[in-house]
């Protein structure tokens, strides 16, 4: 169990047990589908199935960070892609963030929002080129940057901090976000596989039955109208490791490191009770998978008894998100 399943109250929701037809179908009840669904909340007709539980797969095993500080990814884009698409992500970014403090403040949702300064920060010479140029991207947006990161615990080589970015309990947004929402969600409901007919696709789920819909949109993991286990060109699963343990103050950064593997850490204040989360131990699943040694190499330095657990994320070799039409 992630940090976030604990104390926290989810409502159940039911199996698809007959044929539907809508005018929308939203696959996956992770944060982007029921972001999806609470953007479409006043359309007709609106449906959404998740094949686990709700928030069960990602949504409850990230750290809860909201900021644009992602390891190397400015860098890249900066000198990879040019300065104008790394504008372009960033601004899609800053949307982002913007968009999710609406929507907490809108629907009045307790959710553990804190505002926080996030660091990108290095140990090696070799990124300090990248940090460089990150730091000069962003000044000259006027971003609002800090660049003495001398109170984090660790001693790092360089780093840059930004002060408007938060962190967050991602289930108790998640159903907040739900508690706001009158469409239709089922669970333990898996679509298998997808067909078009006549101007409408099929989609057929793991209990045998059928929903008809006129428009999909695909939320989840895994594209699952592929061959099983086989990820499109370009993409590879990498795997975290996480622990939550008690600390006496919260401190109220967030800080990920540009090596690889990074480590990534915040922290969370539940009413008093406050914990640090770090996150380490990162590789590609294809290399290697000990989940027995990784866990152990995490606990190693922690005095307290941590809660540990692990996260998976698809990754792209250009650093952008995967999203678009499906032709």
């Amino acid at each position: 169990m992630s940090l976030w399943e604990y104390n926290v109250t989810k409502k159940s929701y039911p199996i698809l047990e007959e044929d539907k037809r809508v005018d929308t179908l939203i696959i996956g009840g992770g944060m982007t589908g029921v972001q999806t669904l609470y953007f479409l909340k006043d359309k007709k007709n609106v449906m959404l199935v998740e094949g686990a539980n709700i928030g069960s797969g990602v949504s409850k095993n990230t750290t809860g960070k909201i900021n644009y500080l992602q390891e190397s990814t400015l860098g890249y884009l900066i000198t990879k892609k040019k300065v104008t698409k790394a504008k372009m992500y960033l601004a899609s970014q800053l949307e982002g963030i913007q968009m999710i403090k609406d929507i907490i403040k809108n629907e009045k949702i307790e959710c553990n929002f804190e505002t926080v300064t996030s660091y990108l920060v290095t140990k090696k010479e070799k990124h300090l080129k990248d940090l460089i140029q990150i730091r000069n991207f962003l000044k000259k947006l006027s971003l609002p940057l800090v660049d003495d990161f001398s109170s984090l615990d660790e001693k790092f080589l360089s780093g840059i901090g930004v002060t408007n970015t938060y962190v967050f309990h991602p289930l108790k947004y998640l159903y907040g976000l739900l508690s706001q929402i009158n469409h239709p969600v089922y669970e333990q409901t898996r679509v298998i596989k997808l067909e078009k007919h006549h101007g409408e696709y099929m989609c057929f789920t793991n209990q045998g039955h059928h929903i008809y819909a006129k428009e999909v949109v695909v939320a989840c993991h895994y594209p699952f109208f592929l061959i099983p286990y086989f990820l499109p060109i370009r993409t590879s699963i990498e795997k975290s490791y996480l622990s939550a343990f008690p600390v006496l103050e919260n401190k109220k950064y967030t800080y990920i490191t540009m090596e690889s593997p990074s480590l990534s850490t915040r922290f969370y204040d539940n009413q008093g009770e406050i914990y640090q989360i770090f996150l380490s131990e990162s590789h590609l699943t294809s290399l290697k998978q000990n989940d027995k040694e990784h866990f152990e190499n995490l606990s190693k330095s922690i005095s307290n008894e941590p809660i540990l657990w692990s996260n998976v994320d698809v990754l792209t070799f250009d650093h952008m998100p995967i999203i678009g039409p499906i032709k």
